[in-house]
């Protein structure tokens, strides 16, 4: 494999997989209510983590221009889970006082919060 192509397939894999770990943490995070996080929804996060991880260096990732990521676009990636972690975090605790995000599949927005209420 040239020089070129190699960096290109390991950039697309490193985006790849940053966008799907990136998905699965706003599922987590940003998920309307409070409480307990579904078992649903951790079935989807884990599977979302699960092709994003395994992918890029299987013979498929192979047949889509991607290779595996060596160790240091992991460190980089696990720092750049956790510092947009803790930002949507943050972000989300700024909101203004009693506001939630708008109605979900998990069930209506509660009174005086999100949406109005019809």
């Amino acid at each position: 494999m040239r020089a070129g192509t190699r960096w290109q397939a390991l950039f697309h894999a490193g985006w790849f997989t940053e966008n799907l770990l990136t998905q699965a943490l706003v599922l987590v995070v940003l998920r309307p209510g409070a409480g307990r996080v579904p078992k649903v929804l951790w079935a989807a996060v884990a599977g979302l983590v699960a092709v994003g991880v395994a992918l890029p260096p299987s013979p498929v990732g192979a047949a889509l221009g991607m290779v595996a990521l060596p160790w240091r676009v992991w460190a980089a990636l696990a720092l750049l889970m956790l510092a947009y972690g803790g930002a949507l975090r943050w972000i989300r605790g700024r909101g203004r006082p009693g506001w939630e995000p708008a109605a979900s599949a998990y069930g209506p927005a509660r009174a005086g919060r999100g949406r109005a209420q019809p």
